[in-house]
């Protein structure tokens, strides 16, 4: 308990006993210490502060530990045996080996880092016209394999200078690095003296045409050896010789009406093939609902 007296008109602080005189029952006069306090005991002032060595051996562990986590992960990651050092490519004609070696000049280094390289290598191969797909397998911790899917030339465009371009089933134009010796779907020919488009979805709405008659007349499978003439005006002209004859037909397609009406008439035409049609000098499908057949000697009918 602090008191505090007056002092010339001021109040002074009076200093807890250190002993407090306590009379007992007989009369007698014994002194007894003062409790103690009971609130935080103060450091004397000026002296050397305590060192919390436990606190500071616990810091000291979980710092090297994390040191030493560290220096692992860091020797792991740049350890050549962690890292790529072979990648196989597989699927790419020869002809395009150097193309795509060339492309992937800025992946394939030594050792490789593998924190982008397996979506960069796909990209850079994908932006290629030829290349389908491409996907990365990787096989062991320092090597992997990159497989490359070709486009399927379905189709062969020929253009009047002499280049070639080849459609995939899908419709995409592109140019082949090993030209097939045979396609499957047919040929066509454009007479437009132009220089052949870049890689890429068909822009020409004749070569578009052009291209749904030879996959229709070959998935109807009644024909061999199609090919499609595309004229300066955009006129179609088929030329295809059906199943189990020596002789060839030849239709003479228009935009007048859909392809959905032209189509189904010259599947019609080749499913009921018969010799009396070696006679037929071209057929005029222009109009479905009345197609003009003309004979090889002048002759029209309707």
């Amino acid at each position: 308990m602090r008191l505090r007296k007056r002092s010339g008109g001021r109040r002074t602080r009076i200093p807890a006993p250190h002993s407090i005189p306590v009379i007992e029952p007989g009369g007698r006069l014994r002194a007894t210490p003062s409790e103690p306090s009971r609130g935080r005991r103060k450091r004397a002032s000026g002296g050397a502060p305590r060192w919390n060595w436990t606190a500071f051996l616990r810091k000291l562990d979980t710092v090297l530990a994390y040191a030493v986590l560290t220096t692992l992960s860091a020797s792991l990651w740049f350890s050549p045996r962690t890292q790529l050092q072979t990648l196989q490519i597989t699927g790419v004609p020869e002809p395009a080996r150097a193309t795509v070696q060339a492309q992937l000049a800025s992946c394939l280094q030594t050792p490789i880092p593998l924190s982008d390289l397996p979506r960069r290598a796909e990209r850079t191969l994908q932006q290629m016209g030829w290349v389908a797909d491409a996907t990365w397998r990787p096989q062991t911790p320092h090597q992997a394999q990159l497989r490359v899917q070709p486009r399927e030339p379905f189709i062969e465009v020929r253009y009047p200078n002499g280049e070639k371009r080849y459609l995939d089933p899908t419709g995409f134009l592109f140019h082949a690095p090993k030209p097939p010796a045979m396609v499957s779907g047919g040929v066509i020919r454009t007479t437009t003296p132009a220089e052949p488009p870049a890689d890429g979805e068909m822009k020409h709405p004749a070569m578009r045409r052009a291209f749904e008659v030879l996959k229709a007349v070959h998935e109807a499978g009644r024909t061999r050896q199609a090919r499609i003439l595309i004229a300066e005006s955009g006129e179609l002209l088929l030329y295809c010789q059906p199943h189990a004859h020596d002789f060839e037909l030849t239709f003479r397609l228009g935009d007048a009406a859909p392809l959905s009406e032209q189509i189904p008439l010259i599947c019609q035409i080749l499913a009921h093939a018969d010799t009396q049609m070696a006679r037929w000098e071209y057929v005029d499908i222009k109009s479905p609902a009345a197609p003009a057949i003309k004979l090889t000697g002048g002759e029209v009918h309707e």
